[in-house]
């Protein structure tokens, strides 16, 4: 169902966009999640294994960054 309604709102032309969590794992293995986000990255953070994937990589905290989340 969900990937329904991301395909359908990725193919009308309006303002809304999809922003979606996704696994690595699910994204390696789901072909059609591969498809729906196929495109380019606009910003250096980037898993190298999703070229062709249009998504942004948040890597893991530093100590120092989760201290500042923890406060």
């Amino acid at each position: 169902m969900f990937r329904d309604l991301i395909a359908q709102v990725r193919n009308t032309s309006g303002r809304w966009r999809v922003v979606a969590s996704i696994r690595k794992f699910d994204l390696r293995y789901g072909t059609e999640l591969q498809r729906l986000f196929r495109g380019t990255s606009p910003t250096e953070f980037q898993d190298k294994e999703f070229t062709n994937v249009c998504h942004l990589n948040v890597p893991q905290l530093s100590d120092d960054e989760l201290g500042v989340a923890q406060k």
